[in-house]
C-alpha cells in the first residue's frame, strides 16, 4: 500500500521506544521552529519469504515500511521500501531506532509531546506495581521482542531539513499484523490529513530487480 498526505503545522517528530528519555542515543527527535505543512509519502508491504543465514534457511513474515516526510519544496521522492531520490548536495544524518521494552512508537506535535511526557513519568516510578500498570502506553506498538525497529535518515540542504525517512520492519509477533492496521497507526500518530491511497507500482517486481540501497540524485 502506498499513501500520500499532509502533516499540517509540523512542530515536533519523535520515533522511539516509549520508555527512552531524550538523552538516549537510539531514538529520533526533531523540533521544527517554522511549523509549516509537510508532505508525507509512505509505503507498507507484507513480507513472507525464505531467507538464509549461515547456511540455515528460515521464514520471515511481517510488515516492511518506509515513511518519507518532506518539505513542500523538496525534490525528494519515495521510490520503494528503503529507496528514495534526493537532490544533489544533500547531507545526511542517521539515527538507529532501538527497542528495549518490547514496544516502539512515533508521533508528531501533541502526540510527540505525549511520548516525551510518558517517558519522563515512567522513569520516575519507584513502585513496581505502578510501573507495570503503566508499562504499555496505548500509543505504542507492542513488538514482543527487543532489538531494532529500523533507522531514521534526515536529509539536509544548506543546514536546513529537506526530508526525513523512517524505515522499519515489524515481524509477525507485533500487534500490528496487517497493512491496514499499520496504515491507521501511522495516519493517527503522525496526524496525517488529506490521505490519498496510490498504486504500489513496485509491489509485484522481483526484489532482485530493485536496488534497495540506491539513492538517486536529482
Amino acid at each position: 500500500m502506498k499513501c500520500k498526505g499532509i502533516i499540517k503545522n509540523l512542530s515536533k517528530l519523535v520515533v522511539s521506544d516509549p520508555h527512552y528519555l531524550q538523552d538516549v542515543w537510539c531514538r529520533y527527535e526533531k523540533d521544527f521552529s517554522d511549523k509549516k505543512d509537510w508532505i508525507v509519502e509512505f509505503l507498507i508491504r507484507e513480507v513472507d519469504e525464505m531467507q538464509e543465514y549461515k547456511g540455515e534457511k528460515f521464514r520471515v513474515q511481517g510488515l516492511d515500511f518506509s515513511i518519507l516526510i518532506k518539505n513542500v519544496d523538496s525534490l525528494s521522492k519515495l521510490v520503494d521500501i528503503s529507496k528514495y531520490s534526493y537532490k544533489v548536495g544533500t547531507e545526511f544524518k542517521k539515527a538507529e531506532i532501538g527497542i528495549d521494552t518490547a514496544q516502539v512508537c512515533m508521533g508528531t506535535n501533541k502526540k510527540a509531546e505525549e511520548i516525551n511526557a510518558f517517558a519522563k513519568q515512567i522513569n520516575k516510578e519507584d513502585s513496581f506495581e505502578n510501573l507495570f500498570s503503566q508499562y504499555n502506553p496505548s500509543f505504542a506498538i507492542q513488538t514482543m521482542s527487543d532489538g531494532k525497529l529500523g533507522d531514521v535518515i534526515e536529509g539536509t540542504i544548506n543546514g536546513k531539513t529537506d526530508f526525513i525517512l523512517i524505515d522499519g520492519f515489524f515481524d509477525e509477533c507485533a500487534d500490528v499484523t496487517t497493512v491496514d492496521e499499520l496504515k491507521e497507526y501511522i495516519v493517527e500518530q503522525l496526524n496525517i490529513e488529506n490521505l490519498e491511497i496510490q498504486k504500489d507500482i513496485t509491489k509485484n517486481q522481483n526484489k532482485n530487480d530493485l536496488d534497495y540501497d540506491c539513492k538517486e540524485d536529482l
